[in-house]
């Protein structure tokens, strides 16, 4: 092996030093004719007779003829090896140099492709592998999505070919996942700091007396350009609601609480100066405006943000970042999701073997081995952007609410079915498992993600 090394890295520096080899012209083939007649008549031609002298300049003759001819036909040699040959009269390997013997070389494992062809026999290929009914990406899409644990199982027993490598598919993922909300705008985090008006405070009201949270509604309805006031809004909307029930009074009495809560708190003046919202995938609007420099100030002290002390320790430091990273997101809300966007992928990278570790310590008494766990936890993950991806899309067609309780539905079903497909175990086993690791998954993604969330605040 070092042999074969050794050899690719001395071919190499030699590459560095050589000449470019280019192909013989004709005036130089004209010539080297013309050489060859004359040394086949300088050899025919008799030396028995001729003086020393005249010897001697003959063999000089003769021998530069030889090593012109020579050197012409080494480079009409070489510049012959380079021209690309026809892919069916291909017969060695390409790569290693060895005998053919069926479409890939029994030594290296190269494919006997010629790829000196032109490019729209790549678009054939290309759509061939994605539209064909036997393609990969397809077969391993269909196990992913709608078996869950039987791609894990037989990747692991073997069954490799036929499906896209892990590695891959997980980017894949990934990179349509962050592709779509960029595509539509979508945040992944989302921080909704507004100051609390007497009109917002009326809409608290109304809502608790309803028992639904009726203020993003309203104002959504609100549109000050069109001449739309927040009070006409406001009627219509809690008319609607109201028009929905068969009684006031059933409603009355369900935020009967809610009410009194809310008109305790503003009269005790305990309600917060503002209104402080977290939304996950939500999409940014071209309207989210940044609330003003006198109200941030309200919100956030920033003198004490700006100036730090001297004697303050470690975490003083990550609190006095994580407060100036409040204040650029309450500025511009998209600096949070940028955070995200690079710590998501790392976090994800550190995650998947560590739940993978996790299985193992579940598994301990089974023939399973840590590349099994890490196989399962590479698909399992892939699943959750995939499934991220389509909540994503969902939220557009569905809503918010409905495609919340699909994906919070769509996960812990899929890990209780893959658990029992890929492990083996039965169904009671399988429960009792999933249920521990479920707590423990939570657990640890809660306390990563807060980890992300830190980093991201004090990095935006």
């Amino acid at each position: 092996m070092f042999k074969d090394i050794g050899n690719q890295v001395q071919g190499y520096f030699s590459l560095l030093w050589e000449k470019p080899l280019k192909p013989v012209s004709k005036r130089k083939l004209r010539k080297l004719k013309r050489k060859e007649k004359k040394q086949a008549a300088l050899r025919k031609k008799p030396t028995e007779n001729l003086s020393k002298r005249k010897l001697r300049k003959h063999k000089k003759k003769e021998k530069k003829l030889d090593k012109f001819i020579l050197k012409t036909k080494e480079a009409q040699e070489k510049a012959l090896a380079l021209k690309p040959e026809a892919p069916s009269e291909i017969s060695v390997c390409m790569n290693c140099g060895h005998p053919l013997q069926g479409k890939f070389c029994f030594n290296c494992g190269q494919k006997d492709s010629d790829y000196r062809r032109p490019y729209w026999t790549f678009l054939e290929d290309f759509s061939d592998n994605i539209f064909s009914r036997d393609s990969r990406l397809w077969r391993t899409l269909g196990f992913l999505l709608f078996l869950p644990g039987a791609m894990t199982r037989d990747f692991i027993a073997g069954k490799r070919i036929r499906f896209l490598p892990p590695i891959r598919l997980f980017l894949v993922s990934i990179i349509l996942f962050f592709l779509t909300i960029s595509v539509l705008n979508v945040a992944i985090v989302k921080f909704i700091v507004e100051p609390v008006t007497p009109e917002l405070i009326a809409l608290k009201i109304d809502g608790a007396v309803i028992g639904i949270d009726i203020s993003e509604e309203i104002l959504e309805r609100t549109d000050p350009d069109a001449g739309v006031s927040l009070a006409g809004t406001r009627k219509a909307v809690i008319d609607d609601v109201l028009g929905n029930y068969e009684g006031a009074s059933v409603i009355s009495i369900a935020g009967q609480d809610g009410a009194t809560e809310t008109r305790v708190e503003i009269a005790e003046g305990t309600e917060p100066d503002f209104d402080f919202d977290i939304k996950m995938f939500a999409e940014i609007l071209d309207e989210d405006v940044p609330i003003s420099q006198e109200a941030l100030g309200e919100f956030i002290q920033l003198d004490t943000v700006e100036a730090g002390d001297p004697d303050e320790d470690w975490t003083d430091i990550i609190g006095r970042k994580v407060e100036r990273g409040l204040k650029a997101v309450a500025e511009d809300p998209r600096r949070l999701n940028n955070s995200l966007n690079n710590w998501v992928p790392i976090t994800m990278a550190i995650f998947i073997p560590m739940f993978a570790f996790f299985l193992r310590f579940f598994y301990w008494k089974r023939e399973q081995y840590f590349f099994n766990h890490l196989i399962f936890s590479l698909h399992f993950h892939t699943y959750i952007f995939f499934v991220l991806t389509f909540f994503v899309l969902a939220q557009v067609f569905v809503g918010a609410a409905a495609s919340t309780w699909m994906f919070l539905g769509a996960v812990p079903l899929y890990l209780l079915v893959a658990l029992k497909v890929a492990t083996g175990n039965g169904w009671i086993r399988s429960f009792f498992k999933f249920s521990i690791i479920s707590i423990f998954y939570i657990f640890g993604f809660s306390v990563m993600i807060g980890i992300v969330f830190i980093a991201s605040l004090a990095e935006a």
